[in-house]
């Protein structure tokens, strides 16, 4: 979780302020490099999250495209996982869609699956909680 930490506040940290954007992708991406090498020794534990890394990694820096490759194979992998490595992956990406891709269809998408598997792990107040921004997100789209 370190990692998802640091690119969220590189994410919002502002271009003035680059020895510390750049400090806290460099410190993301030795994390990824750390969880790919955990990953072939037990990539059920390490490998989803290396990949989300570097989905979030690429939408820090930019690069869409990647990003959104990465957060569906992070999704894929782990749905191989536990139900809470599914849901994170799911939130987190449809957090991408709604946020940097400005697409609240596709994050909508990416929520409604969260939810899901929220609900189906047992985990209530996130399931309260996203059907409550699903709700403000769908009257948005609307007008």
């Amino acid at each position: 979780m370190d990692g998802l930490a640091y690119l969220g506040v590189a994410l919002r940290t502002t271009t003035t302020n680059w020895k510390l954007r750049r400090s806290l992708l460099h410190r993301a991406s030795r994390i990824i490099q750390g969880l790919k090498l955990l990953a072939q020794y037990n990539p059920n534990n390490c490998l989803s999250y290396a990949v989300l890394l570097e989905a979030e990694y690429a939408a820090v820096t930019k690069r869409y495209d990647v990003a959104g490759i990465n957060y569906d194979r992070a999704i894929s992998i782990s749905t191989k996982g536990s139900l809470y490595d599914l849901s994170i992956h799911y939130q987190v990406a449809g957090n991408f869609y709604l946020s940097d891709m400005h697409d609240v269809e596709k994050g909508l998408k990416y929520l409604r699956a969260a939810c899901q598997v929220y609900e189906e792990w047992g985990c209530l107040a996130a399931v309260t909680h996203l059907r409550e921004r699903i709700r403000e997100l769908e009257s948005i789209d609307e007008l």
